[in-house]
């Protein structure tokens, strides 16, 4: 099983309103026009449309300290073993893994995969 993947939904190869393919979790907030619901990963407070690299890397780790708080969030990460795929609306059309730049939280949450033994760790993925 690999490590699960961040997508952007518009890269998908979904039209507004399809399914999300078998094994992708929406991680994001409601979305009315393409029929999604808010998820429980939904960041509650994403980052400004025109944050900088730093700030947006702020926010994540802020979304990810917030998570680590929350034991009714963490309870639920079992849920996520063995997705192949986290969507959400902001990592770029090849997708984000665990390693690459900070630039959405659902990398916050593979690293909680991670860190839970919830997802099979690559030897890059240690580091």
């Amino acid at each position: 099983m690999p490590l699960p993947r961040v997508v952007n939904v518009k890269h998908l190869g979904i039209r507004p309103g399809e399914p999300l393919p078998p094994g992708h979790v929406y991680i994001g907030h409601r979305n009315l026009g393409w029929g999604l619901t808010r998820s429980r990963w939904a960041n509650p407070r994403p980052p400004k449309p025109d944050a900088t690299p730093a700030e947006r890397e702020a926010n994540l780790h802020a979304y990810e300290a917030f998570v680590r708080r929350r034991p009714d969030k963490l309870a639920h990460l079992p849920e996520l073993a063995g997705v192949a795929a986290l969507c959400c609306w902001c990592s770029p059309p090849q997708g984000l893994g665990v390693d690459d730049p900070l630039v959405c939280h659902g990398q916050a949450i593979l690293r909680l995969l991670l860190e839970a033994g919830l997802v099979p760790a690559a030897p890059q993925d240690l580091r």
